[in-house]
Parts: C-alpha cells; sequence; structure tokens
C-alpha cells in the first residue's frame, strides 16, 4: 500500500504533539476524516516499562453515561471486544466477535448494551508491545449508517503511531531508535515500498529477486519489531530511518 500525504502529515502533527490530550485531539481528527467520530485508547495490560497500569478508555469520547455504567459495573471484566484482541492480530470488525467467538450469555447481552449506547460500527486494532504488553484502539461511530471502506493496514499503522507517540510522553525513546540499523540496501528497499513498489518492482529497480526482496523485508521487520510493511515504513519514517 502506497504511503500517501495525509499519512504522512498525520506522521508529523502527532510527532509534534505537546502533550498526551493534544496526541488524541490529533488522532480524533484523523478518525473523522475516515467516518469514526467515537475513539477509545486502552491499556490493555500492565506496562511495566512506562510504569503504568493497565486502564481502560486512558483517552475515549464514548458516550459518558456508557462509560461510567461500564466502569462502574466492570464491564471489562467480560468485555468479548478484548478477550478477543488479546488473541487477535490485526485490526478486526465488533461483529467479527460474533460471528467467530463463542460467547457466553453475558457477552451476547453485552454487544447489544453497546448498541444500545448509541455506539455503531465498531472495529478495534490491538497494539503489542515488549514483553506481552498490549494495547488497543477502538473506533465507533455514533450514527448507524456505515462508513465508507477504509484499508486495515491503513488503520492499523494509525493507530501503532498512536501508540508510540502516547509511550513517548512516558519514556525516552533514545535507547531504543539509536539500536536501530539498517543497511544501505535494506533503506533503499523500504524506500521503494514506502512509495508503493511492489516486490518484483523493486526487484527490477535494484536488479535483485523479488525472493530476494522479500527476504531483506523480512530482515526489516525483525529489526522495527514490525510484521508488515505498512508499519515498518511508518515507523522508519517517524524515526529518521527514511524519507518521504
Amino acid at each position: 500500500m502506497k504511503i500517501y500525504k495525509p499519512f504522512i502529515d498525520y506522521l508529523e502533527r502527532s510527532e509534534k504533539a505537546r502533550n498526551e490530550e493534544d496526541l488524541f485531539g490529533i488522532f480524533l481528527e484523523t478518525a473523522l476524516q475516515h467516518g469514526f467520530d467515537l475513539v477509545s485508547f486502552s491499556l490493555l495490560t500492565d506496562h511495566k516499562d512506562l510504569q503504568l497500569k493497565a486502564n481502560i478508555g486512558v483517552f475515549n469520547n464514548f458516550p459518558p453515561e456508557w462509560v461510567r455504567y461500564y466502569s462502574r459495573n466492570k464491564l471489562d471484566e467480560i468485555d468479548p471486544i478484548i478477550s478477543y484482541a488479546m488473541h487477535k492480530a490485526g485490526t478486526f470488525a465488533w461483529k467479527e466477535v460474533a460471528d467467530t467467538f463463542l460467547l457466553s450469555t453475558k457477552q451476547k447481552k453485552f454487544l447489544k448494551m453497546v448498541a444500545s449506547a448509541g455506539i455503531y460500527n465498531g472495529i478495534f486494532t490491538p497494539l503489542r508491545g515488549p514483553n506481552n504488553q498490549i494495547a488497543g484502539v477502538a473506533l465507533a461511530t455514533s450514527r448507524k449508517a456505515p462508513v465508507p471502506r477504509v484499508s486495515e493496514d491503513l488503520i492499523t499503522a494509525y493507530c501503532t503511531q498512536l501508540y508510540t507517540a502516547y509511550k513517548r510522553f512516558h519514556q525516552s525513546r533514545s535507547v531504543h531508535i539509536d539500536a536501530i540499523f539498517l543497511t544501505t540496501k535494506e533503506r533503499e528497499i523500504l524506500t521503494l515500498a514506502s512509495r508503493g513498489k511492489t516486490d518484483p518492482e523493486i526487484g527490477e529497480i535494484l536488479n535483485i529477486s523479488k525472493h530476494t526482496v522479500n527476504t531483506h523485508l523480512r530482515n526489516i521487520f525483525k529489526k522495527l519489531e514490525t510484521n508488515n510493511r505498512v508499519h515498518a515504513v511508518s515507523k522508519a519514517l517517524l524515526i529518521g530511518l527514511i524519507r518521504p
């Protein structure tokens, strides 16, 4: 997927966020551009490296009555979306949970209550950090009308950057960033990938096979602790390993 200008703009703005509130505002503006007006960012597990406890709704603008009800009744203990996210990789629609997860009676009731609270078209992006730490971003709408289709990879990239920028306010990035080294060839390949080039196209440009390109990409993913090219490109752009 080609990394396009709105995403680059989002990266630059989120990197310059002055505080967590500013960061959340930038992310909400971005979510609105894709039709989602409700956002909730959560730490699903303790983040010991940040000295932060698990916290559902660190940032959120979900209906206040629902947020209070959720917290008061400790619904995180039965929330099937959270349970599913703990074992799922990549962005998923909430309806996928009902279709593929064996739900208890309480969990089925929970999903009905979400809709009754005026929360629709929900999707969730699990975010994994070191030491099995997990965070997540929920996006939804306050209207039943379906939202325009958007790439799951792009949503994942937006949410990953939110998580990365959020952690910046609690932990220095210098040690981790200084430890990352890409070879000249890896930088060339990742730069071409950021421009939307496929493996065969990159191979033709660099006069190497597409299999060699794929091998280099797997090495890049490992070094950057990512699992797809969108995440790898966004992270490399953020920390200055490549240029747009």
